[in-house]
């Protein structure tokens, strides 16, 4: 691996100044006067010396714990840029809900594959939401976004959301198998209607000074509409009589965003 010349130079002025510091420091340890024992008792006499040469001794010690610090982290960044560079490329897909029901649990699946191509990844998507008695009818209307990102042997998918009870049916972290795909499953619950935020974070999992590290790779958010009152009422029942209405409840959902959007572009007199 190799760091661009003003880096190196940099933590080559970096060791310097720590060399310094530490020879400074020792030096100023053994100009503390000695200690007297009287009667088996241990007195330390006041010395100015000894005063002014602890204080400067505390400075010291606090320059060259910041110039470790700093030549640590900046080693750290190097080595995990260049990780990151060489990290070979995969496929990843799940499914992005745009409506939840309120106090109903709904299902998001994420998949990681060093082998699977972008269809057939899409498609093990859908095919464990079926598994999963959801659907990708009318219940949900996902998005079932596939695309190729950055991967390493040992992956991190998290979802949060403030809005929302989110159970991981697993770890969070996860070794990438080169022969199969790997699943992360998470149903999330919404506590209140409206149009709340979820976001999935992926990240890498390195090790730049042999601890591992996360790093992350991509952040996607979504915002997941919650319908109440009356749409929400609409919605069950359609559901239930998914047979016979069939895409009814596509046109309604997307009637009610459309309404929320002209709203927001044309507020009634008097609203704020």
């Amino acid at each position: 691996m190799s760091f661009d010349k003003q880096t190196v130079e940099y933590m080559r002025q970096l060791s310097q100044r720590e060399v310094v510091l530490a020879s400074e420091a020792e030096n100023l340890d053994k100009a503390f006067p000695p200690p007297r024992v009287i009667l088996g008792q241990v007195f330390r006499p006041e010395d100015p010396r000894r005063t002014a040469a602890q204080a400067k001794w505390k400075i010291v010690m606090a320059e060259r714990e910041e110039v470790i610090a700093k030549g640590t982290s900046m080693y750290q960044t190097q080595v995990i840029d260049h990780i990151k560079r060489s990290l070979p490329e995969g496929t990843i897909a799940f499914n992005a809900p745009a409506y939840a029901p309120l106090d109903e649990e709904t299902y998001v699946v994420f998949l990681v594959s060093k082998r699977a191509q972008l269809p057939e990844l899409r498609q093990s998507v859908a095919d464990a939401l079926r598994r999963l008695d959801q659907p990708l009818g009318a219940s949900r209307f996902p998005d079932l976004i596939a695309e190729r990102v950055k991967i390493s042997n040992v992956m991190s998918a998290s979802l949060t959301g403030t809005n929302f009870d989110i159970t991981s049916q697993g770890p969070d972290t996860k070794a990438i198998s080169s022969d199969a795909d790997v699943k992360w499953t998470w149903t999330i619950k919404p506590r209140t209607a409206g149009e709340h935020l979820l976001t999935l974070t992926l990240s890498a999992i390195v090790q730049p000074a042999g601890q591992p590290v996360p790093y992350t790779i991509k952040t996607y958010e979504r915002s997941i509409v919650v319908p109440s009152g009356p749409f929400q009422w609409t919605m069950e029942f359609l559901k239930a009589n998914k047979e016979v209405f069939g895409g009814a409840t596509a046109v309604l959902v997307f009637l009610w965003t459309l309404w929320k959007v002209l709203r927001r572009k044309n507020p009634a007199r008097g609203e704020v």
